[in-house]
């Protein structure tokens, strides 16, 4: 496509504590929020920039939650790691019992 420019913008999007000395050339994009699990991140980072999350993408963020939470039993699971999922399982068509 002529007249189009992709730009990569390099970043660091997280859910645990950084270390202290990060030290980049050029301004650099951060999100880290205390979630139990990095695909709560991006679940929230999809919802805000208003973009459908495929199917596909949404069974593997699911999976990836109940994982990093080890089902809701570890002590960083969140408020916000328990709101994604019933979203994600009526999306995908489970049944939550």
């Amino acid at each position: 496509m002529m007249g189009v420019r992709i730009f990569y913008r390099g970043g660091i999007i997280d859910h645990r504590a950084l270390e202290e000395s990060i030290y980049t050339k050029a301004s650099l994009l951060m999100d880290v929020r205390p979630w139990g699990s990095i695909s709560t991140s991006i679940t929230y980072s999809f919802s805000r920039s208003a973009l459908t999350i495929p199917v596909d993408v949404a069974r593997l963020l699911l999976c990836a939650i109940m994982s990093d939470t080890v089902n809701f039993t570890s002590p960083t699971t969140t408020l916000a790691d328990r709101y994604i999922v019933p979203l994600f399982c009526s999306f995908c068509g489970y049944v939550i019992k």
